[in-house]
């Protein structure tokens, strides 16, 4: 009786009601737009996986690293599905507090590099250049796991280890599609891989402007009279290896641009809803990468949750009829396979960006951009004339300065993540209006 029990309990899972009120309490604080997310309430809440919830070893295996596809894993519990689900949230809102080199914040990054990887082995278009970066990464991501030993315990330094680590055998077998391409051949398989996403991008727009297509046939064309009797050469002359990697990637750009001017490739009708909603979420993140308003990291959860959705209702790494998931048309498939990626590569590419400061000092730090961008201006355009002309941006600095307390910004009575970036900032625009006094002083 008593192994029995033990055997129960071995088995037994975390409790789903307690991991519910966790991502409805994070939820809250990520829907609240009248206050800033804490610091000391994330930290909280961390501490209280392990405090309230007991979360133990045996569930943090249970997520498996299949972190492309969750909605598909049938074997996965509903509690292995909100832990993974609370993981990614609180990833995020460390994020937004400025917490990125902390251990929790790594996982919506892992998460996404691997629905990328896992895309770019089915695409299988991509260059020695994207999966250095990736690598770069992988350094970064692991000397912050490192650092955190001292901080977090073994089971949550080992989980992120597991996590990476299974980032990394995905990383080997991707980069082996690319071992028989010789490194003489990188520079024109990656502007190919550059022309192929290019016009897959137009393609993919809801209004084709068939110019731009033009343009980019030509620079195929322009790449195809490179080679000699139909090879691709080094600069001494030889024939490299790889020469079918090269010449199949420029076959597939002039069949999909000449498909696309000709309008045999298109999106299938019953693709019209999922067309949509890609193209509006590649549009909201295109638009939060260009104008950089924003200030939290968990804006991008529901993008990230609505596009892993979209994506678990393929079959076979198609897309399939909503209505009958038997047929799979083939116009559009590549189009709504490159918004799907393309999506997934922008978040990425958010959170790669993300500097570690809190949400509640991002304000301080845009004007202090902003100032410095003006004041640099200034100094290109040849200074100033008088030392008047600094008045305004003077004051602006004394202002910000002043919300200082003994050299730092509080919030309340935390002080934020982000001092370091924010107080640099401060002395680089100080910086610069004293050159420009000094230039004025001089002339």
């Amino acid at each position: 009786m008593q192994e029995q029990n033990q055997k129960t309990d071995s088995n037994a899972c975390i409790d789903l009601q307690k991991l519910h009120g966790i991502i409805s309490r994070l939820n809250r604080l990520k829907n609240d737009r009248d206050h800033y997310i804490k610091a000391s309430d994330i930290e909280a809440i961390f501490c209280s996986l392990d405090t309230e919830v007991a979360v133990q070893p045996r569930d943090l295996s249970r997520i498996n690293g299949d972190l492309v596809l969750p909605a598909r894993a049938s074997d996965k519990s509903p509690e292995s599905q909100a832990l993974e689900e609370l993981l990614l949230l609180l990833s995020l809102c460390y994020m937004t507090i400025g917490k990125n080199n902390e251990v929790p914040a790594l996982y919506s990054v892992l998460v996404v590099i691997r629905i990328l990887l896992g895309h770019l082995m089915n695409a299988g278009i991509y260059s020695r250049h994207d999966l250095a970066t990736l690598e770069a990464k992988f350094e970064e991501i692991d000397r912050i796991i490192e650092q955190g030993e001292e901080t977090y315990s073994p089971m949550w330094i080992d989980f992120f280890k597991f996590q990476l680590e299974n980032c990394r055998q995905s990383l080997v077998t991707v980069t082996r599609n690319l071992d028989g391409l010789s490194h003489y051949l990188d520079p024109v398989y990656e502007k190919l891989v550059s022309l192929i996403r290019q016009i897959t991008a137009v393609g993919s727009r809801p209004k084709v402007v068939f110019s731009e297509i033009k343009e980019l046939q030509d620079k195929i064309s322009e790449v195809e009279s490179t080679r000699v009797n139909g090879s691709f050469l080094a600069p001494d002359g030889s024939i490299p290896k790889g020469q079918e990697f090269v010449n199949e990637l420029l076959g597939k750009c002039k069949f999909i641009a000449d498909s696309i001017v000709n309008k045999s490739l298109q999106v299938d009708p019953v693709f019209h809803e999922i067309h949509g909603q890609l193209v509006g979420i590649k549009g909201r993140l295109e638009q939060l990468q260009l104008t950089q308003v924003w200030s939290r990291e968990t804006d991008l959860f529901d993008l990230l949750q609505h596009l892993r959705l979209i994506d678990s209702h393929r079959v076979n790494d198609r897309f399939v009829d909503p209505n009958d998931s038997n047929i799979s048309p083939e116009d559009g498939q590549k189009f709504l396979l490159y918004l799907l990626r393309k999506s997934y590569a922008l978040i990425y590419e958010l959170l790669y960006t993300s500097k570690p400061i809190s949400e509640s000092l991002q304000p301080i730090f845009n004007q202090l951009s902003t100032l410095k961008k003006c004041l640099l201006e200034v100094q290109r355009s040849g200074g100033i004339s008088s030392p008047r002309e600094l008045f305004p941006f003077s004051i602006k600095l004394a202002s910000i300065d002043n919300l200082r307390k003994d050299g730092k910004f509080y919030v309340g009575n935390e002080i934020p993540e982000g001092q370091g970036a924010v107080n640099g900032l401060l002395e680089e625009c100080y910086e610069i209006c004293h050159e420009l006094r000094c230039q004025t002083e001089e002339g």
